[in-house]
């Protein structure tokens, strides 16, 4: 089964890129769970266009380009964890922003991760410091 979450130093870091190209090569599946900001392209149409494989449906779309916990503050919006389950299957998931991204005032992504059992990659910059 192929089940990864693709995670990243920082925003910008290119894990949309890397999660299409891994989506596409193995043919699997793709979630980002949250999407903030939605005024360009989002992460799911990004991967959709690139990748050209299955997209499941945000549970959430903010429109304010913040952080998971900011953008629902003030979109809001309440973040549900319950709702944050993956769906069964092949997948490659799509966190926001870095590990240590907030999903609510009191859940980080990495807590997230660690719930969901599933093995994590980390994109990072190629750049010393």
């Amino acid at each position: 089964m192929t089940r990864f979450v693709v995670t990243g130093t920082d925003t910008g870091i290119g894990k949309t890129i890397f999660s299409a190209a891994l989506a596409q090569a193995t043919g699997t599946p793709y979630w980002k769970p949250i999407q903030s900001g939605l005024e360009e392209e989002t992460d799911s149409e990004a991967v959709a266009r690139l990748a050209g494989v299955p997209i499941r449906p945000e549970a959430y779309r903010l429109i304010t380009p913040a952080s998971p916990h900011l953008a629902a503050e003030i979109d809001g919006v309440n973040i549900e964890l319950e709702t944050l389950t993956p769906p069964t299957g092949n997948l490659i998931v799509e966190g926001a922003g870095g590990a240590l991204v907030p999903v609510t005032r009191t859940t980080l992504y990495a807590d997230l991760f660690a719930r969901w059992q599933i093995p994590v990659i980390v994109c990072a910059r190629t750049a010393l410091g």
